[in-house]
């Protein structure tokens, strides 16, 4: 599964429906929902990828290696390298994730049952704190980072009051706040601070 599905998320949703006996079209239902948020991922990727001779097919293929660590690389990388060798060194990258990631799932899974439930729960508490981090790295806008900000304050607020939509209620609220606080920075630098005098015009 690590090799054709990916992204952690998904994986995380297709055990729990299978342990759970959920139907494979529920199933299919809620990993597609998962997997909409990577689409703005892709949307922004492919334009720095693609050139006048690169093929569908191979914008299809790049697509599959889009996930956080992915994403988060190519934003600040690719766009120093020469625009035609970017989508076979991002295959290449993407590859190698896939790779390393299929051969920590093989040693993880032989190692799991030996480790202390302590060093267990900590493993697992390092996907959310590498995940922020690397998207507060490749942040670009303002908007982005305060994205991050609104969601972690939110986020315990909505599981308390909503836990089955809370991360649904917290991406809904907190990217609204934080798209509206960077269209209104943007505006102000846009704006000019002082209007011309008279003096000046003449």
């Amino acid at each position: 599964m690590a090799a054709a599905v990916w992204a952690l998320p998904s994986l995380v949703i297709i055990a729990g429906a299978a342990a759970a006996g959920t139907s494979l079209l529920a199933t299919t239902i809620a990993v597609a929902l998962s997997s909409v948020r990577l689409m703005p991922m892709v949307l922004s990727l492919l334009p720095i990828l693609r050139t006048d001779r690169t093929k569908p097919i191979t914008l299809y293929v790049l697509a599959h290696f889009v996930a956080v660590t992915a994403w988060v690389y190519g934003m600040t990388h690719l766009p120093t390298l020469p625009r035609n060798g970017r989508a076979a060194y991002f295959g290449g990258f993407g590859l190698a994730l896939i790779a390393g990631c299929c051969l920590i799932v093989v040693v993880t899974y032989i190692a799991a049952p030996a480790l202390p439930r302590g060093v267990a729960a900590g493993l697992t508490f390092l996907t959310p704190v590498y995940f922020t981090l690397s998207l507060w790295t490749a942040a670009r806008a303002p908007s982005d980072r305060f994205a991050l900000i609104f969601g972690i304050v939110a986020a315990p607020f909505f599981h308390a009051i909503e836990p089955q939509f809370d991360l649904l209620w917290t991406g809904l609220v907190g990217g609204l706040l934080a798209y509206g606080i960077g269209k209104f920075i943007k505006r102000r630098h846009a704006s000019p601070t002082d209007s011309p005098s008279p003096e000046d015009v003449d």
